[in-house]
């Protein structure tokens, strides 16, 4: 079943659509069956809504930043859905996180969603022992880190076949490429790149300062999305601080060094 996009498809009923803003909400049942079953509500939200051309009705490599919270999961499955309609559940859907953690709990999350359809979901990371080569040749959804599939694919030339039938590369949190672990990430994804020159890429996370820079790494199209996705609002607070030092270059050292010298992060 081949998905393509033309104005009003699989809508049940344009008036039943609520407008927020200039978004018009749609409808999980404008997903075909049986897959629309996945999602357990009615409405996509304003950020999903807007998304759900590129996702599911388009076959471009995207890189979206948007908010945590704002329903970046649903994207990703969206996209699965698609592969699995265009190409088979014979085809390979690859999802890296950069922590085992957030592999376990996309992988319990995406066997139990994905089950009932007959569609495997596994991790792959280094807590899983029993995931052997042969195991994954029967999964169609990976769930793996960087480091993993790393040590996989150096050896690509001895699973052709399963390089092959790869359709889809999802990356959880893309912003890891600024950090010292990004090499890792990099390396797996232009080594993907060079086997096979059909997969297409999703790549999404609540931050990427280089959006454009991946975006066109990737061959992808940028979409960000501002904080006022965000499905509960922030409130920020700006302080004062007192200083005793009379040289106000010392002070602000004294302010900066914790993040210029240890490199800590800093969420406002």
């Amino acid at each position: 079943m081949h998905i393509t996009y033309y104005l009003g498809q699989h809508r049940h009923n344009d008036t039943s659509y609520p407008v927020i803003g200039d978004t018009q909400l749609r409808h999980t049942a404008d997903i075909p069956s049986p897959y629309n079953r996945i999602f357990k509500f009615g409405l996509f939200n304003v950020m999903q809504s807007k998304c759900l051309v590129d996702t599911f009705y388009e076959n471009s490599n995207l890189v979206i930043s948007a908010p945590t919270g704002s329903g970046k999961t649903v994207l990703l499955e969206l996209s699965i859905i698609r592969a699995l309609l265009n190409s088979g559940t014979d085809s390979k859907i690859i999802y890296m996180a950069p922590t085992k953690s957030l592999c376990s709990e996309r992988a319990n999350d995406w066997e139990k969603k994905f089950k009932p359809f007959g569609i495997e979901c596994k991790e792959y990371t280094g807590d899983t022992q029993n995931s052997t080569v042969a195991s994954i040749r029967k999964t169609a959804i990976i769930v793996t880190t960087p480091e993993k599939w790393d040590s996989m694919t150096r050896r690509w030339v001895d699973h052709r076949k399963l390089m092959s039938l790869i359709k889809l590369i999802l990356i959880d949190e893309v912003h890891i490429l600024n950090e010292k672990r990004g090499a890792v990430l990099e390396t797996c994804v232009s080594r993907m790149k060079t086997v096979n020159n059909q997969i297409r890429y999703i790549a999404v996370s609540a931050t990427v300062p280089n959006l454009n820079d991946i975006s066109t790494w990737l061959n992808a199209k940028p979409i960000a999305f501002s904080e006022e996705y965000r499905p509960v609002r922030l409130d920020r607070f700006v302080y004062g601080y007192p200083h005793k030092e009379d040289n106000m270059f010392l002070f602000d050292r004294k302010l900066d060094w914790k993040l210029v010298y240890d490199q800590m992060i800093v969420y406002f």
